[in-house]
């Protein structure tokens, strides 16, 4: 299966095929949505997979279900629309306006979403304006999403964007707010956002290779809250989640949850870009919570794994609303008193900062909580700032290696 080889199998070895995976064998578990599994799209041409999935399949601990159905390549498009949503669609119910599965080239280009008011939108929640499932080359371009059926607040969650068992799915010129984030995806591979505006990207479990280019990430603007949903999600991410040239406006780009159970490895790099530090936000990556009880059962990730981070030509500002001395930690975790964590963070073996700008009373610390891991990472900090160790008082544009 892994091979990506399928010419011995008659159903596979002729045309274009969609092959759908699914681990019977629950790949974690949440407190809430009980167990969780993980699935796999392959776009198959003539008995050669033309991509991989995200983690293997050939492992004892595996329960393998696949489907398979016929596609194309011919482009399947909606353009040139404008959805106008009412506060209160009349029966209550809510239905996704576009859902598309097992389909191979699909576009979407120059279509609007909006509310006939920017008020509230009489509590209606578990919003889809974009449902696609199971399917290869999606594109979506020129897409404005002013607002969904959402919510803050406990489950009020609704998307502009839900995502499920997709491989290689592209997002450019995309502004898109909502009271809950704009993006629910699960099981994603192989992702690429350009010149976005959007208050969240989340993949809540199994993903893998994820490229932001000049993208801008910050709150809704027409939300009153202040603080809540200010984050990317990436709970079982693999591969890379690469930025490029990107904005983070009072914004953490990497929060990984303990809901899903799910702290995988993988290499977050920030090439470029500019990182305004505001008063809700002060941090790279945010651990919501690591104890004994948050590690998947799975043996693909029996304990809890960090991201390497790299660092290039990265400029740090803070906003005017922070005053004083402003620590900014790499990693974080806001609730590390309250839980207990006996194993070792994995995979984490490398904090590499090049040419990174600190504005006005900036300092870097690595992290805001005791982990066992500082003993085995390399730190390569070059044309950076003053490193600090021991006791030693922090100033404005050092780096503080001791952990506290």
């Amino acid at each position: 299966m892994d091979s990506g080889q399928f010419h011995h199998i008659d159903e596979l070895k002729e045309g274009l095929k969609l092959v759908r995976l699914k681990d019977y064998h629950f790949w974690t578990y949440h407190s809430t949505l009980g167990n969780i599994y993980r699935e796999d799209i392959l776009l198959i041409k003539n008995g050669q997979a033309m991509n991989t999935v995200i983690a293997p399949y050939d492992t004892n601990g595996t329960l393998l279900n696949s489907s398979y159905c016929d596609t194309d390549d011919s482009e399947k498009w909606f353009k040139n629309l404008t959805v106008i949503r009412p506060l209160n669609p009349g029966t209550g119910n809510l239905t996704n306006l576009v859902k598309v599965q097992f389909q191979n080239n699909v576009l979407f280009d120059n279509v609007t979403i909006l509310f006939d008011s920017q008020t509230d939108n009489d509590h209606l929640t578990h919003d889809s304006c974009f449902c696609i499932e199971h399917s290869t080359n999606v594109s979506f371009k020129n897409i404005v999403i002013h607002g969904t059926y959402s919510e803050l607040g406990e489950n009020g969650y609704g998307y502009g964007f839900q995502l499920n068992n997709v491989w290689n799915s592209k997002f450019e010129n995309i502004e898109a707010f909502g009271s809950w984030g704009v993006f629910g995806s699960y099981n994603i591979n192989n992702a690429y956002l350009k010149n976005c505006t959007l208050n969240r990207f989340d993949i809540h479990f199994y993903g893998k290779d994820i490229v932001c280019d000049s993208c801008t990430f910050e709150k809704d603007p027409n939300s009153s809250d202040s603080t809540t949903h200010r984050y990317n999600r990436f709970d079982g991410l693999y591969g890379i989640l690469l930025y490029k040239n990107c904005t983070f406006n009072d914004f953490c780009p990497v929060r990984i949850d303990y809901t899903y159970k799910l702290f995988t490895g993988f290499d977050c790099i920030i090439q470029g870009g500019t990182i305004n530090i505001g008063p809700n936000v002060k941090c790279l990556v945010s651990c919501i919570r690591i104890s004994d009880e948050d590690v998947s059962p799975r043996p693909e990730s029996t304990c809890i794994s960090w991201p390497n981070i790299i660092l290039n030509g990265v400029t740090m500002n803070k906003s005017s609303q922070v005053s004083g001395l402003c620590p900014f930690a790499l990693f974080e975790v806001p609730n590390a008193n309250n839980y207990t964590y006996t194993g070792n963070v994995d995979y984490i073996t490398l904090i590499q900062l090049v040419s990174v700008t600190l504005g006005n009373n900036i300092y870097i610390k690595e992290f805001h909580t005791d982990i066992n891991a500082s003993f085995r990472i390399n730190r390569v900090l070059d044309n950076c700032f003053t490193v600090i160790t021991g006791n030693q008082t922090p100033t404005a544009g050092a780096y503080v290696k001791r952990i506290y």
